[in-house]
């Protein structure tokens, strides 16, 4: 009844109050109208920019229903993203993260994400998402070897505007949202965002009776952002930003029978009770999480008449706290518990301008990263740790792993674009990047308490202070080219570095690994036909893959490695079409071939076959072949207001979440379809959007691990079928 009642005033105020393709809006006719993108650190045509870049404006991101990351990933070429624990994995073209570093740089505002959980976080008044393909070493620097993902929320308005949504579907989803503008003065404007979401029910359904379900959870996020006119040529930017997350959406699931062996090795396993249908689970125990992010950016920028100055300036905190049945199962075997505590600071000045034929970008870039963490094993149950040589008693109660972390990380960066003519241009920068990491290694798996009192058990390494330094030049060049006067058709080659951090292993003392380096090769075709009304891109690519980081999983510990080798190939076509006044199409395909070289690998499910041959097997989530399409029909306008009808198709061949590829490791080939149907007064003050996502509810794996000990992958899976009604009111 409280929740019937929220909805109820929550549509009471959107009452009272009364939103084309990924990277182009329809807006009123058949011309489709180019997004200006800033993915480049500089304003431009999204055509104009020589790379791979998507990008969704404001209304497609209404129109589609693009919440979190995850959304992303039917919508973008070779786009894939998986959530396990409150950690948000993004891979593009095949590469991405495992554990460890991420290899995707996501940002907000121009402000770096290092942590995977604050990717997690709902992402909500938007003026525009853009993702880059391909590693953007010389302008984002570390851990954007596969690309970047920028979020820009919407800035303030000179006029007293905004709305209000209040949307309700199933698993008794409430999402409230909200947005106003507040001019403050000639030279100070302000806009609050509010964004509420409770899923109310866990869609991860227990089949034990009396056990609970799993994945219910809420999270209140607000925002202030203020801009000052601070000169004639100078504006200030200041971000207030935090976000508080509760409930169970934590949660891993066996995917498959234990072992033989571990259940030779721990009896009690014959036991588990392992549902095999997607989100199911037999978890005996609740799954809990509490987190809380805030922060704070500033963002200067200086009109200086030949150049502008920018200075970006970003703090932010982050503390999370979870605790889940790490078996998975119906067996009270493993427990966990974390915790996480974190404080990043970055600052970036660039300076650019125009000088003559070159247009140049230079600047300077500091990140200092802190971060706390452990992991609280129990085993009420006993462990036997074969490859530990260790056997945990019935009622051990406690491992404890922790890595108290500082990263400093700096960079110098310039690029250049050099007309040479109108026609032809040249490419080049570089950016050389310093990082130093000091890290506090406890690792000492004890001590254990047991019914016969404590002890320790075996301690590795206690406080123990381990240095790590990297370094990397990562430099880009290239060339491009119109192929007509009137700039609808060009054509791009460019050549590139990626560098991803390496770091120290948690789970083992003083074991680190390496940075990854990826040397980029890609080619595209941009242009723009029958008068604007069809867009058509081409994009292929091959990487040259070193030192590609991966996870071996032994015992308790799960340690990154480093495979000497990789290659990348593949081939994205993106399109947009508009016909007439009323009909848009957009699609995307992609093909991908990434394979290892030489590497082999133990799998610690099947330790008899030993050392197996890797080479030529797929790089984890790296279908061959995935695409998507959409089709959207919009009215024209009656008494009644206009309907805009859409719906999107996802498609995807098999791909793989583990190195040895077998079938067991992979997710088979699915299609994902949305439906909607948009009501808009004619006023455009009033809206009403009904939709239904992954309507043929596909089951399919969004993250997998592994555990020897339990003999069983684990796994966690993509949202079931959702449904639902949204109803805006804007003012």
């Amino acid at each position: 009844m409280t929740r019937l009642k929220r909805l109820a005033a929550g549509t009471a105020m959107a009452a009272a109050l009364a939103g084309g393709d990924s990277a182009w809006a329809q807006q009123g006719g058949v011309m489709i109208e180019e997004l200006i993108v800033t993915a480049q650190k500089r304003e431009e045509s999204i055509q104009d920019v020589a790379g791979a870049v998507a990008a969704m404006g404001a209304a497609d991101i209404a129109e589609r229903g693009v919440r979190t990351v995850q959304d992303l990933q039917f919508q973008m070429p070779n786009f894939q993203a998986g959530t396990s624990a409150s950690s948000t994995i993004i891979f593009i073209r095949g590469v991405g993260q495992s554990v460890g570093q991420p290899g995707v740089a996501t940002h907000v505002d121009g402000v770096y994400l290092s942590r995977p959980h604050l990717v997690a976080l709902p992402q909500y008044d938007l003026e525009r998402i853009e993702v880059l393909r391909g590693p953007q070493g010389t302008l984002y620097g570390r851990n954007a070897t596969a690309g970047a993902v920028n979020f820009i929320t919407r800035a303030p308005g000179s006029q007293f505007e905004g709305y209000g949504q209040v949307a309700y579907g199933n698993y008794d989803e409430l999402r409230l949202q909200g947005a106003v503008d507040l001019p403050l003065g000639e030279r100070v404007r302000s806009r609050v965002s509010l964004d509420y979401r409770d899923l109310g029910e866990g869609f991860v359904e227990n089949v034990v009776p009396g056990n609970p379900d799993i994945g219910a959870a809420k999270t209140l996020s607000g925002r202030l952002r203020t801009q000052f006119d601070i000169a004639e040529d100078g504006v200030l930017d200041l971000v207030i930003w935090g976000a508080h997350t509760e409930g169970s959406g934590d949660y891993i699931v066996l995917n498959n029978q234990p072992t033989p062996l571990a259940v030779a090795n721990n009896p009690y396993l014959a036991g588990a009770i392992v549902p095999l249908e997607p989100n199911r689970t037999s978890a005996n125990r609740p799954s809990e999480r509490d987190s809380t992010a805030y922060g704070a950016t500033a963002t200067l920028s200086w009109n200086l008449g030949e150049a502008t100055l920018r200075s970006v300036t970003g703090y932010y905190w982050f503390d999370y706290t979870n605790s889940f049945d790490a078996d998975g199962t119906n067996l009270d075997a493993t427990p966990l518990s974390n915790w996480y505590k974190s404080r990043t600071f970055t600052q970036e000045f660039n300076l650019s301008g125009k000088t003559g034929d070159l247009d140049w970008l230079a600047g300077l870039y500091l990140m200092d990263d802190k971060l706390s963490n452990q992991a609280r094993y129990s085993f009420p149950l006993g462990l036997n740790v074969p490859s530990l040589r260790s056997q945990l008693l019935p009622g051990a109660s406690l491992i404890t792993q922790g890595v108290p972390y500082r990263t400093v990380a700096y960079a110098g960066f310039a690029d250049g674009t050099y007309n040479v003519s109108d026609r032809l241009r040249v490419i080049a920068g570089a950016r050389y990047s310093r990082e130093e990491q000091d890290n506090f290694q406890t690792n000492q798996n004890g001590p254990l308490s047991t019914p016969l009192g404590e002890f320790p058990v075996f301690t590795s390494c206690l406080n123990r202070y381990v240095p790590l330094e990297f370094e990397a030049f990562t430099p880009r060049g290239g060339v491009q080219y119109d192929l007509d006067d009137e700039d609808r058709k060009s054509a791009y080659f460019t050549i590139s570095k990626g560098f991803k951090s390496g770091g120290l292993n948690q789970s083992s003392c003083g074991n680190s690994y390496q940075p990854e380096k990826l040397l980029a090769y890609e080619g595209g075709l941009k242009t723009r036909l029958l008068d604007g009304r069809l867009i058509l891109n081409a994009t292929a690519f091959y990487y040259d893959y070193q030192d590609f980081q991966i996870t071996q999983i032994t015992g308790l510990s799960a340690m990154i490695v480093n495979a000497p080798e990789a290659t990348v190939v593949g081939l994205e076509i993106e399109s947009a079409w508009s016909p007439d006044e009323h009909w848009t199409l957009n699609a995307n395909a992609s093909l991908l071939k990434s394979t290892y070289g030489e590497f082999s690998n133990t799998d610690s499910l099947a330790p008899a076959l030993g050392m197996q041959d890797l080479d030529g097997n797929y790089l984890n989530y790296s279908p061959k072949a995935s695409g998507n399409i959409g089709v959207q029909y919009r009215s024209s306008p009656q008494s009644f207001g206009v309907l805009t009808a859409r719906a999107e198709l996802y498609m995807t061949s098999r791909f793989y979440l583990r190195e040895f590829n077998q079938d067991a490791d992979s997710q088979q080939g699915y299609g994902r379809l949305n439906l909607s149907l948009m009501w808009d007064s004619l006023d455009k003050r009033l809206s009403a959007r009904a939709y239904i996502t992954n309507v043929t509810d596909e089951g399919y794996l969004s993250t997998m691990g592994v555990s020897d000990n339990l003999g069983a992958r684990f796994v966690s899976w993509g949202m079931p079928r959702q449904f639902g009604l949204e109803l805006t009111g804007r003012f």
